[in-house]
């Protein structure tokens, strides 16, 4: 898999981890979704790192060990099954 990082969006210039040249729109809507299967996260997976999202991601990296950054980076990419 090859692996980039991504500028979320031109307002927003938090960065996000990004696997399988996927864009980071589709890299943020499978971990919403993969949060949802684990119970962290229950909104919708439209690819937005909106605040809930964050909290989601914030609570599932404190829940597993790996530094609290609430935003998509290669630890919580790699936790969370998807690379």
């Amino acid at each position: 898999a090859t692996t980039e990082i991504y500028t979320l969006s031109l307002h927003d210039s938090l960065p996000i981890y990004g696997y399988d040249n996927l864009n980071p729109d589709q890299v943020v809507a499978d971990v919403q979704a993969q949060l949802q299967q684990d119970g962290y996260y229950n909104g919708p997976t439209l690819g937005i790192l909106d605040p809930p999202t964050q909290a989601a991601i914030a609570s599932y990296q404190r829940d597993h060990n790996l530094s609290i950054t609430s935003v998509v980076d290669a630890a919580t990419i790699k936790s969370l099954g998807l690379t």
